[in-house]
Parts: C-alpha cells; structure tokens; sequence
C-alpha cells in the first residue's frame, strides 16, 4: 500500500501533467480554428490582466495563503473583502490606459485572482486530490465551453475570452464548495471593511512588497514581451510567439512542478543539504535541454503541425531560445528559493530589477530590428543575466554565513 507522501506526490505530479495537456490542447484548439490576429488580441488582453494579478493582487494573495498554518491566520472571508480594494483600483487603471477591452481584460483579471485566493487556500490545506480534481475540472470545461460556442457561432475574440471565462469561474464555484464544506464560510464577514482594518496590520503589506517587485520579473518573462510585440509590431507577431513560447514551456514547466514537489520538502526536512539539491537540479535540467534541443530540431515541423498549426511553422526558429531561457529561469526560480528558506527574501529585489529591466530594453530595441526573434533574443540575455546575478548574491550569501547549517 502508496504511504500518504507518495500518494500527495502522485497527485502532484497528475495535477501538473493535467495543467499542461490542458493548455497543450486549448492551444492547438485556438491555433487551428482562430486566425492569427484573434489569438494574437487574446493573448495581449491575458497579458494586461496578467500585469494586474501579479503586481495588485497576487502579492497579497501569496502573503494570505502562506499564513494559512500560522498562529494567526486570516479568514478567507475578511481576505476576499480586502481584495476588493486592488480590484477596484485595477478597473480604475483599466479604465484609461486600456478602454477598449476594458470588459475582458477586467472579467479575465477578476477572474484569476479569485481562482488563486481558493485554490491556494485548497494547497496550503494540502489536500493534493482536491486540487488535482478541480484543475482537470478547469481544463476540461475550458476545452469543453470553447468546443460547444464553435458549434453555434463562429470564431472570434469573444468565444475565447468566454471559454477562458467560464472555466475559471466553473473552478471558483467548486473550490468555494469544497472549502465551504472543509472549512465553513460567513458570509457575514464579508463586506465588513472595520475587521479588515483591526485584522490586516502593516506587517501584512511590508511583507506583500517584495513580492510585487520580483512579480514584475515573472510578468516580463511572457506577459511584457506580447505587450512590446504588440505594441511594437503585430498581434500575429504576440501569437507566433505565445504559441512557440508554449511548447518551448512544456518540459520546464513539468521539470518545475516535479523539482518543487520533490527537493524543496527535502531540503525543508534537512534530509539533503540544499548545495547538493542545486547541483542534481542543474545536471536535470542540463540533460533535459540537450535532450529537448535534439528532439526539436529532427522533429521540430511535425510537433508544430501536430500540437498546433501549419501557419506557426515559420516561428520554429524561436524555440532553442526559448527553450534554453525557459530552462534557465527554472534553474533562477529553484536558485531563488534558497532566500526563502534562510528569510532573506529581499535578497531577491535586485536581480528580479536587474531581469526586468534588461528583458524589457533589450526587446524594446531588438522587436523594431528583427520582430519576434528579437524578442527571443532579448529573452535568453535576461534570463543568462539572471542566473549569473543570482549566482554570485548565492554565493556571496554562502561565503558570509547567513545561516549556521552546512548550506
């Protein structure tokens, strides 16, 4: 009989595969049946809303759902009555600086943060069945609605929008549920703002910065190079390089899911010293670069046919960029985790600056000079200069003794 550790790690490991092949097989439902400049308008709405989650209200929502197991946690009810205030203050923002999809890119925004206030609620409860259930739940409406609004009307931007829409809020529905029924919720707690300003103290906010500055890496990554791309070229340019961008994810993003699973409890239990974490880390995913160099390049045109469309073989020269940059920020992100671990989270501000800004210049100056290979370009010098800043706060860290452990 699987002990319990090895069951939450099989779910673990299914959850991760099930986000993928969701996403792997709405792609190619959206690259096969929608035309460029539609998936293109798609992928640059997810990108501002993106912008808003990660600097407005994912801060915050991390900060919430890792003080679940605390002394003092907070109620997800006087949470999601604070959430508001972001909320509002996005939609203003929105209001302005993006009036033309304000509706989408504020239903899409909205939308997200709720799914990421339950589900990490669901995670830090550490039931892995639940969430492995809820996102195969995610993946398969949004497959199923997109499929079902094909069938009445024709493509077009807002059935995406729609599919992605519905499915988020199909998860929202069920997390709230299945934490009802685990947890309980009151209502009548919620739109009380007076135990949101005795509950909230300015600890909760100070420890919320960091994390908005290094969000901004995070959005850069994706989101910031379709905003530029569109901004400074075409919407067809944003999906020529969301959809090579997204096969050029699958392997790191699985790799990802399965180093956090596996060596971050590991190395939190002390069973394995976090050098000798960091060096098993590099040589996977050293090996699993190689291996994904070699297999796109002999079948490279037939994976692009197969997983998306004829049309985006012409963008298959992006992917060893992107692929060997996709790589190395997995390698900066499990790097980055040692700052956690020693408290020291700060640490993390200047390289996360140090990305942004170099992503974004860099591109700024290449996408007018050589389109979307420019991009890719500008993408593998930041995340190089990433890792090597990293590496040298790492070993600068080590030699220092921030911590009395043999790390």
């Amino acid at each position: 009989m699987m002990s319990k550790s090895k069951i939450d790690l099989f779910y673990l490991l299914f959850n991760q595969l099930v986000i993928l092949l969701g996403t792997l097989f709405f792609n190619k439902a959206l690259a096969f049946y929608f035309d460029k400049d539609t998936t293109g308008s798609f992928f640059y709405i997810i990108s501002i809303s993106t912008f808003g989650l990660l600097v407005l209200s994912a801060p915050f929502t991390q900060i919430f759902n890792r003080l679940y197991n605390s002394e003092e946690p907070i109620d997800i009810e006087v949470f999601l009555t604070f959430i508001l205030i972001p909320n509002l203050v996005f939609f203003t923002i929105s209001l302005f600086c993006a009036s033309d999809w304000l509706a989408y890119i504020f239903i899409v925004y909205l939308a997200f943060t709720l799914r990421d206030v339950f589900l990490g609620q669901i995670i830090q409860m550490k039931e892995r069945k639940a969430l492995f259930f809820l996102n195969s739940l995610g993946s398969m409406s949004r497959l199923v609605v997109l499929a079902l609004l094909l069938i009445f009307f024709e493509a077009n931007l807002s059935l995406i929008v729609l599919s992605q829409v519905l499915s988020l809020f199909t998860l929202i529905y069920f997390s709230y549920r299945y934490y009802k029924s685990k947890i309980g919720f009151d209502w009548s707690k919620f739109l009380n703002f007076k135990i949101v300003l005795n509950k909230l103290d300015r600890s909760f906010f100070i420890l919320s910065l960091p994390i908005a500055i290094t969000s901004v890496a995070s959005w850069s990554k994706d989101m910031g190079v379709r905003f530029l791309l569109n901004h400074q070229g075409d919407k067809m340019l944003v999906a020529d390089y969301t959809f090579i961008n997204g096969l050029a994810l699958v392997g790191p993003t699985f790799l990802q899911g399965i180093i956090s699973a596996y060596y971050l409890p590991l190395i939190y239990r002390k069973e394995i010293s976090y050098k000798s974490a960091l060096l098993q880390v590099s040589l996977i995913l050293t090996i699993s670069t190689v291996v994904g160099l070699i297999v796109f390049d002999f079948f490279g045109l037939d994976i692009v046919r197969i997983l998306l469309d004829s049309k985006y073989v012409n963008a298959l020269d992006l992917m060893p960029y992107l692929l060997l940059s996709n790589m190395l920020f997995v390698l900066a992100g499990f790097s980055g985790s040692y700052f956690f671990l020693i408290k020291k989270t700060t640490f993390l501000i200047l390289p996360s600056v140090l990305f942004s800004a170099s992503l974004l210049l860099s591109c700024y100056y290449l996408i007018p000079m050589r389109g979307v290979q420019g991009a890719a370009y500008g993408i593998l010098f930041s995340t190089t200069l990433n890792c090597f800043v990293l590496s040298l706060i790492l070993f600068a860290t080590w030699r220092r003794n921030f911590v009395n452990c043999k790390d």
